[in-house]
């Protein structure tokens, strides 16, 4: 998800997502969301813009 969306935040977006399935991996992909904020709440974080290959290691790690 994108932290910065129209209706709804991605923090928003993510309590939804995990109040149906609390195991589920999530990437946060933002320029905005503070570090400490995607590390407290279990969330791998992609900074934009973000290639390729780091896409790619953030599903691995969102996986691991």
């Amino acid at each position: 998800t994108d932290h910065a969306m129209p209706g709804m935040t991605g923090s928003e977006l993510i309590d939804a997502a995990r109040s149906l399935r609390p195991d589920l991996s999530i990437i946060l992909a933002t320029g905005f969301a503070a570090e400490a904020v995607t590390q407290a709440r279990g969330l791998t974080r992609l900074n934009k813009p973000y290639s390729f290959a780091e896409l790619e290691a953030a599903v691995g790690r969102a996986d691991a």
